[in-house]
């Protein structure tokens, strides 16, 4: 068995450990300056879908102008008993017609609403982009288009808006 000496420059060890040091601290400092500066992502504000399918009631379609086209839309915002009847019919049974129960005081109804072909939705996501300020974005799969367009409806409660507070409709079609 023959041994064999490993020639090993000191002054070459020493270049490579610092350079490995140097690389190593360099990437840490980067690594720790990425993450202090990437800015906090809104996780997004939660809600609960609403649905008048257990219910004698369906939405009203919303008015549309020339100006809406090609893919109308609107966002439609629900404080009240009064409003939700101004954007909803129902059926009479037993003599009276029966609203969905919204508790008003802690809730609002933001409706989405629209025209368009067939489609199925995606992704539903509220943000709020400021202290006033929100953003409801819709994703939208179209599954066929046909010339007789539909209506469109997606409800969702959020905690109450307070008078002043602002949502956008951010319709994306796919």
């Amino acid at each position: 068995m023959y041994k064999t000496k490993q020639h090993t420059n000191p002054l070459k060890l020493q270049k490579m450990k610092k350079l490995f040091i140097t690389l190593t601290t360099l990437f840490l400092l980067l690594t720790t300056f990425v993450a202090c500066n990437k800015e906090e992502e809104n996780p997004g504000i939660p809600f609960t879908k609403f649905s008048l399918s257990e219910t004698s009631c369906r939405w009203v379609n919303m008015v549309i102008t020339e100006e809406d086209f090609p893919f109308p839309s609107e966002l439609i915002i629900i404080n009240s008993v009064e409003e939700l009847r101004n954007n909803i019919t129902c059926d009479v049974t037993d003599g009276e017609y029966k609203l969905p129960v919204i508790d008003f005081s802690r809730y609002t109804l933001l409706l989405a609403r629209g025209q368009r072909g067939a489609f199925r939705h995606i992704y539903i996501d509220v943000q709020q982009l400021s202290a006033q300020n929100y953003v409801v974005n819709l994703i939208q799969a179209t599954t066929y288009f046909h010339a007789i367009s539909e209506y469109w409806y997606v409800a969702i409660l959020i905690d109450k808006l307070n008078e002043g507070d602002n949502v956008k409709l951010n319709v994306i079609h796919h």
